[in-house]
């Protein structure tokens, strides 16, 4: 787990076999990634259904390396950091 304002302009290196589980923030739902080569990790967002939340995620589809940029609706932060997925 990494809380997400704490991304900002770093590199982030994750296992192809582990999730990037994103947390920090008041409004989980309302964050949103795109990527630069979205064959490298694709965004799953938050849940929340009444009786069980999820925190959003970055799972990696394959190695190699992109850019991604996280975006909170709710608050208007825009977050850059690089993502390298390892094999």
């Amino acid at each position: 787990m990494r809380d997400a304002q704490e991304l900002s302009d770093t590199t982030v290196d994750v296992p192809l076999t582990n999730v990037l589980v994103l947390t920090g923030g008041a409004s989980p739902l309302a964050w949103s990634a795109s990527f630069a080569d979205p064959s490298i990790a694709t965004f799953v967002p938050a849940t929340d259904t009444g009786t069980l939340s999820t925190n959003p995620g970055i799972t990696p589809l394959a190695a190699g390396r992109t850019a991604v940029t996280l975006t909170n609706a709710d608050s208007g932060a825009v977050i850059n950091f690089t993502l390298v997925v390892t094999s």
